[in-house]
Parts: structure tokens; sequence; C-alpha cells
């Protein structure tokens, strides 16, 4: 411990020589996303030179030098990956088949630049233990138009119909299939003939501002073969099945390659497109790219088309017109709701003012200006602010996956050097790995062998296509409590050797892990142990070939000197296609944790008992076919739906309660309507629901002594205008009292209503306002003797003039209904205008008698029945018979003229209340 300790104080001298400063290093982190955009068009990063003719040494070594300069850099300073941009403008810094060299490489676009900058930067990242990730541009092609005319491989000479000219530039046309088949095809290429890690596409999708005329033709011919979406709709789906298709092909060609898409910082602020996704809207920005560039990144991750989000986010704390510490939360809500990872984008272009390259028009340079966007909002030059966006990144995280891509890379290294040394000071204070994919199976091929330290050099034999991670452990650390710590952490590396740096030759030992391409890191193995193999684990449930309801819990027989275990559940019983590897630290894991398993299918599962310089214990196989309760109607984002709609679920004899809210995370100050059900179906009594409004229905059970509930669904209601709500009590030209309430008929449609009191039958300038939420049967929160008038209380013997009017929602936002006809009523002061009431129990009352209404309050029961007798006991009618979780009131006006007694009783049967009415 004293060396490593010398080791940081080394830093912390480093750091006063550097910058004048001591920064305080934050704790370690396991795992994070440290990646760096570099940026290859009009050469912002890279390369600084190009190369005048083919296989010139002099030039190819300037090139690799500069790339050198620039991961070393990064390595150093505990990053991660590289986002190194591959194919910028239709053209390649690879050797492609389908497109051009880059201008941005060579002097003339086509000509061969003798050597390879992909498979060397690959190479080079890889020797680092960096992962390298192609920045790709799907459809970007020339900033000016004509610009490539007579250079190779022009698609204006080949596949004119391709391109879309818009504003004096130029994409591929979204709208034509050929251009999808094009951008897999190119991206598979990628993918076959390197060693990437990652592809990433940046914010460009259509050309904003591109007008209806741009693509008439396409959408015609799509509404003449019966297609339905509006334009917008409709070029939004072209861009969404790219992005699907780039997607598939990836998980069939090489699956543990991560897919990532970086658009604009801010998307859904609309509440008509959260609706659709059953999400709150962003809570700060302004949404430009869904109907901009028609951009909808939440399409791509709720199908689950992507592994990771990075949205630009270039703005700072508390920056008024878009708050980094507002849009983050909300994009890791919403990369967590689709188990995806969220990892930000941040400009740090405003660390420095940015440069430009002498070759470019004057167009060029005005669009490579908008490519270096300096972050805006206090602070923006500041290194502290940075570092406390990758913090907060830290703790809104819901997945145990934070990142943050840095654009552009130069601001690391070249332009404000101190900037990466900072971040390793503080928050990248150790290395770091980038979270697993944990909702892909991973691939452990066991523990490395011949683990042997030679001059320095560790090395190994392992596996391929896998990585290894490398710990330099304290000997005063008893081995026993290593449980792979990122502070005893070296590095990564792809290879099976790693160099000792000289601070951890003396008083360490090393141990060597395996980490799959998917970034799941198995058991260590110490150099010098000798190694064991654990017992295998016996299964205790689910029995074998069973069908089963999830949740459930799988669990086993624990096993001797095992510390942790794998759970793997593979389509087949040779375990040759797994589809989930979940790491769990005791004998039983939860299909909770299992995300995507499909129903009704037959699975296969066995679970590895796994422990350090172990090799694992695997357990005997068996088979599932799980099911679940959901529910079948309404479906997911769901529009158009009925105010009273009918809830269904598959399992009919299943008793349920079926709750509605405002929130997907159903607080309880958020459930407005809960009832028991069964049979499959139930439907929605009146008046609980708006018109236009989102919610969200769930199904609350219980199961073997557990509480549980189904996954929820969001719903839209239907557009409708309501009329104007009307005044049930007081009567016009009768009388209310101080303990009356106001009351008002139900209204289909409303969310809301305002009731307004005044003196005056003319002017309500200065009365009372009482505005009250959606509570099935409305009535007033206050009794008429807590209302205020002018600050005072109402006047016994005064005559008032009463009106309402209802607020409800549309596709254009909330508005308002007329106000009803003013009623008048006089105030007869203490006591209540109601007679004849017989009551004992303030939390139960008759509200009145000319339109009798029974106040139930929550807190004394929830199940209750509600019968109406004469007073000779002859039963007149159940008026209510269910569960409530809010105030109910129940209307007594359907009972014929006469005498009743109102009896209320609890679910066991207890009388809580008699009312003679």
């Amino acid at each position: 411990m004293q060396r490593k300790q010398l080791f940081y104080g080394v830093l912390a001298i480093l750091s006063i020589l550097f910058s004048g400063q001591i920064y305080a290093a934050d704790t370690p982190i396991k795992r994070e996303m440290r990646s760096a955009w570099v940026a290859t068009v009009w050469q912002l990063d890279w390369p600084q030179t190009t190369i005048t003719q083919t296989g010139n040494v002099t030039q190819i070594n300037q090139q690799k030098q500069q790339l050198i300069k620039m991961l070393d850099s990064l390595a150093i300073n505990n990053m991660n990956a590289v986002n190194f941009q591959v194919r910028s403008r239709s053209d390649a810094m690879y050797k492609s088949s389908y497109e051009p060299w880059s201008t941005d490489l060579v002097s003339e676009r086509g000509m061969d630049p003798g050597w390879d900058p992909l498979q060397f930067c690959v190479e080079e990242c890889h020797k680092r233990g960096m992962e390298c990730h192609a920045w790709i541009n799907p459809y970007r092609y020339e900033s000016v138009i004509n610009q490539w005319n007579g250079t190779p491989q022009c698609y204006r000479e080949t596949n004119p119909d391709w391109l879309m000219d818009v504003n004096g530039a130029s994409i591929l046309n979204p709208g034509k299939p050929e251009v999808t088949q094009r951008i897999v095809d190119v991206i598979k290429e990628i993918l076959t003939n390197y060693d990437v890690d990652g592809i990433l596409f940046d914010d460009y999708f259509y050309l904003q501002g591109t007008p209806a005329s741009a693509d008439a033709s396409l959408y015609s011919a799509y509404q003449e073969n019966g297609g339905t979406l509006s334009l917008g709709d409709w070029r939004r789906d072209n861009v969404n099945k790219m992005v699907a298709a780039v997607y598939d092909m990836i998980q069939e060609t090489k699956p543990w390659c991560r897919f990532g898409i970086s658009p604009a910082g801010v998307a859904c602020t609309s509440g008509d497109v959260a609706r659709k996704y059953g999400v709150e809207p962003c809570p700060s920005g302004s949404d430009w790219q869904y109907s901009g560039i028609y951009s909808d990144p939440l399409a791509w991750i709720s199908q689950q088309k992507l592994d990771y989000i990075s949205p630009q986010v270039y703005w700072t704390i508390g920056y008024e017109t878009a708050d980094y510490s507002k849009i983050t939360p909300w994009w890791a809500e919403i990369a967590a709701k689709w188990n995806r990872h969220f990892y930000t984008s941040h400009s740090i272009s405003s660390l420095t003012a940015s440069s430009k390259a002498a070759t470019m028009s004057m167009r060029e340079a005005t669009i490579a200006e908008q490519l270096n966007p300096k972050a805006s909002g206090p602070n923006s030059t500041s290194f502290e602010e940075f570092a406390n966006e990758i913090r907060l990144n830290r703790t809104c995280t819901k997945n145990d996956a934070p990142g943050s891509i840095f654009y552009s890379c130069k601001y690391l290294y070249r332009t404000a050097p101190l900037f990466a040394h900072y971040l390793k000071t503080t928050v990248f204070n150790t290395p770091s790995l980038i979270p697993a994919m944990t909702y892909k199976p991973g691939n452990n091929p066991g523990l490395v062998t011949s683990l042997a330290l030679n001059n320095e050099t560790l090395t190994w034999n392992g596996y391929d296509n896998v990585r290894y991670t490398v710990y330099a452990i304290p000997t005063s650390l008893p081995i026993i409590n290593f449980n792979c710590e990122p502070e005893y952490l070296l590095g990564t590396t792809y290879s099976t050797s790693y160099s000792i740096p000289k601070e951890k030759q003396s008083g360490y030992t090393f141990a060597v892990c395996v980490l799959d391409r998917y970034g799941y890191e198995y058991s260590p193995i110490f150099l010098n142990a000798t190694v064991q193999t654990l017992s295998t684990p016996t299964l205790t449930f689910p029995t074998d070939n069973v069908e089963i309801e999830t949740p459930f819990t799988f669990t086993w027989e624990s096993v001797a000197d095992a510390t942790y275990y794998i759970l793997e559940i593979a389509s087949d019983a040779e375990f040759k296609n797994l589809t989930h590897t979940i790491f769990c630290n005791t004998n039983s894991c939860s299909t909770n944790e299992l995300d995507n398993l499909k129903l009704k299918e037959t699975h296969y599962w066995r679970v590895r008992a796994c422990a350090t310089n172990y090799n694992d214990g695997i357990s005997s196989v068996r088979s599932f076919i799980p099911s679940r309760l959901i529910i079948t109607s309404p479906t997911m984002g769901e529009m158009g739906v009925s105010m009273t709609p009918t809830i269904t679920w598959n399992i009919p004899d299943r008793e349920v309660t079926v709750q509605i809210s405002t929130s997907s995370e159903f607080p309880e100050e958020a459930i407005i309507y809960s009832a028991k059900a069964n049979g499959g179906t139930h439907t929605i009594s009146n008046y609980k629901l708006g018109s236009y409004t989102s919610y969200h229905v769930r199904l609350a059970y219980t199961r073997d002594s557990e509480n549980l509930y189904s996954d929820y669904v969001s719903f839209t209601t239907i557009e409708f205008i309501p009329g104007a709500p009307q005044i049930k009590f007081p009567k016009n030209g009768g009388q209310f009292g101080s303990e009356d309430y106001i009351h008002v008929y139900p209204a289909e449609g409303i969310v809301s209503i305002r009731i307004e009191l005044s003196s005056s039958p003319t002017s309500f300038a200065r009365g009372a306002y009482i505005d009250e939420p959606l509570a099935g049967e409305w009535t007033s929160s206050d009794k008429a003797g807590d209302i205020l008038l002018s600050r005072k209380n109402l006047v016994e013997g005064t005559t008032y003039y009463i009106r309402v009017r209802g607020n409800y929602k549309t596709a254009d936002g909330s508005s308002k209904t007329d106000y009803c006809d003013v009623i008048s009523a006089i105030y007869s002061g203490e006591g209540s205008g109601v007679e004849n009431i017989d009551s004992d129990n303030t939390e139960i009352r008759i509200l009145n008698t000319e339109i009798p209404t029974l106040y139930i309050c929550p807190n004394i029961a929830t199940d209750l029945k509600v019968r109406a007798i004469t007073p000779s006991g002859v039963e007149a009618g159940i008026l209510f018979d269910g569960h409530i979780t809010d105030a109910e009131y129940i209307l007594l006006d359907n009972l014929t003229n006469g005498i009743y007694i109102i009896i209320v009783e609890t679910e066991n049967g207890n009388t809580i209340l008699k009312a003679s009415i």
C-alpha cells in the first residue's frame, strides 16, 4: 500500500509542476466508457498532413506518428476507446470496395495512399488495450453540390437517383431501399475485414430544411402502395429501417461489436412523442431533430436496435436554456427503460478556440465551425465543469453503465493538453473497463493457463477472440480479499502478454482474467497459483421440462469455495446459442434479471460455480417454458383509446387489481384508478379518464403469497371535445351551509375543473377560485365555511353566484370548456344546508339530501359494500361494491323517492355507517 500511495504522490507533484494545482482524486470506478471523437473530415483532428503520392514513406510515417501521439496521450490518461471517423462523405479511411479513398487522407479523392489507416488504428488501439469504434456518417455525400464530379466512384455518375440535393449540399436519399442496402454493405465489409470493436453514427440524417418536393415521387409511390404515414413519419421510418437493418446485420456478423448512435442532445420534448413511447418529455431544451432532420432516437432505443446512445449534450450544468443536469438524468432513464447504455457526448471545444484547415472553401469552413460547437452555458471553459458532468453521469446511471465521449480528440491531447491530465488526476484516476453488454450473452472459455513472469513481462496461454485484464495486487493483501477492484487494475490487453511497469515490479503479485468481447470479465488466476476445479452445482428449481409462470427464482445448492455463480440460458441444449448470462453473488437468481426472455418457448439453463484460481464447476442442464401475466389490451403506445377502455389480460382466472396511473413509476399519488377484477377483463367506469391524455395501466396480483405486478402498458385516450360541466349542488335558488361542498356533475373527457364563486352575478374578477383535479365524481376540496372571498369568509344570509368550467386536452394542447350558466344560492352560515342526516362517522357522510351523495374517506377502509334498505328492512339495491384508493363520491340519485337507510360494510361484513336519508 505504501508503494501505491507514493505513486499517487508523484501524480500530485506532477500536477503542481504542470498546472500549479493539486486535484483531489475521486473514488476509482470499475466500469465507464471513456472515449473521444477523432474527426478526420477536413482534418479536424487527424491527419494534419495529406499524402500526395501513393506509398510516400515520409508522408505515411508522418500520418502514423500523428496517430500514435494521439493514442499514446489517450491511453496514458486512462481513456479506453476512440471513435475513429472512417467514412465522413461517402469516402473511406480504409480499403473499400464501394467508395473512394478520402481527400482528407490523400491529395486526390480515390488515390491509393499506400497504407490502411483503419487497420493501423485498430492495431495501435489494441496494443494499448483500447477499443476502436469506426465512426461512420451513413448519408452525407457532398457539402457542396457537384463537389465529387469527375472523381472515382462518384455516385452522381453511377447512381444519380440515390442523391438528394438540398440547400447546396447533397446526401444519399434515405427513402431509397438501395441506399439502405449500400450502407449495410459498407458496414458489413468493415466488420468482415477489420477487428473493430464498435460502429458509431453521428447526428446527420435528413438535411435540415428538406422540402416536400425533394422526395415527392418516392413518397407518392409509398402512398399509392397503401402507405398511410405522414411525410414526417415516413421519413423517420426510413431512417429507423436503416438503423434496424444495420443492427440486425451486426448481430448476424459480429454480435459483440457495439453499435451506437450520437443524435442531437435533446429529444422528445413533445408531449405527443413522449406519449407514443410511454415516457415523460425531456425536461429541458428543445427537440429540433424530430421534425428538422427526421431523427427519432426513442424509436431506436425502444426497438432495441442499438447498444448505446450518445446524445450530444453540448450544454453545461445550470444552463437555463438546456440544463445538462436535467437532460442527462432523463437520457439515463430512457436508456435503462429499454436496457441499453447511455454515454454522454460532451463538447470540449470551448476550452480553446477551434482551428480550421487552410484548404477549406468558405462554405466548408462554415460547416467545419459548426462541427466544432462550443459548450453553451456557465463554466464552459472550466475543467471542473466537465469533471462534474462526468460525476453526474455516474450518479444518474440506472444500469452501472456511465460514460463520456469527448468532442473532439485534439482538445484532449493537443489544443488543451492539460485537460486530459486533469481528468486522469481527478475522475479518471485508474483504468476502467467499458460497461459489459449484459443484455447479450457472454463467452466464458475458462481460465488462462501457463501464467508466468519473465523479465518483467507477464505471459500466458489464452483463447481466440477475447481480451484480458491484468491486475497488480500488493503482496500484503490476502488473495481471498481480492475482488478485481479497479485500484489494482493495470490495464486491458488483446494479446497474451503484458509488460509490468517499473513501479509494480516488486511488492506485488499479479492476476489475469479473461475479458470477452461483450465486456464480461471472468474469474482471475494468480501468478504461481495451483489451479483446482470447483464441484458442480446441483440445480433445485425449477424442475426439468416444466412450463412455469414468471417471475420465479432459479435456485441451486451452494458450492464450497465458490465466490460467485453464472446463470446461463440458451435456446439449445448444447449451449451453442446463449441468450442470457447473469452473474450471481448467491445461489439464486430471479427472472426479473432477464431481459427479453421469450414466452412460450423452450429455454435451457445451467449454472457455473466460479472462484479465483478455480476452473468453473458446471451443472447439468434443465429446460423450462416461461409464461407470464400480461396485459393484452390496450397495447403499448396505443392511441385513440376509449375513455372507458376495457382492460384484458391473458390469464382469465387470475384475480387482479387494475391500476391506472399518470406516471409510469406508479407512485401512490399518481394512481387515479384502482379496482379488483377477475375473468380476464375489466372495463373502466365513466368519468375516470380524461380526453387525449396518456395513462399507464398495470395489474397488481398475489401469487404464492408474493405481491407482484405485470409490466405496464402506456396508452393515450381518444381526442374529445366536452361540453361545459354543470353544478349539481347547491341548487339554483337554494341554499348551502358551512359544512357543505360545491358539487359538480361528472363530465366525460374533462381532466380538471375550475369553480368560481362571487358576490356579483356579472363579475368574478375578485371572486374565489377553486381548481380541482379529475376525481371521478367532483366535489370541491374546501367546505363552504373555509372558502375565502376577498380574504374573508362567506357571510351568512348573502346570495352568492357560482359558475364552473372544465379543462381538457387535445392534440393542440390544453383547452377549456365554456362556463356553465351562473347559479345563485344563499349561504345559510353555520351548519349544513342538508337536513335529516343520521351519521356518527365523520369519515363517511352524506353530503346533501336534494341529490344525496355519499362521501367515503379512503383511510377508513379500502374494500367496501354500500347498500340501501327501506326502514322495514327491504333491500333497495347495491350502490357500490369494490376497492377505493382515493376519496369516493357515490351518487344516490338512482333511488326512487322515499326514506332509506344507507349501510356501508367492510369486506368482512362489519358495518361502519348507517345513515338515514
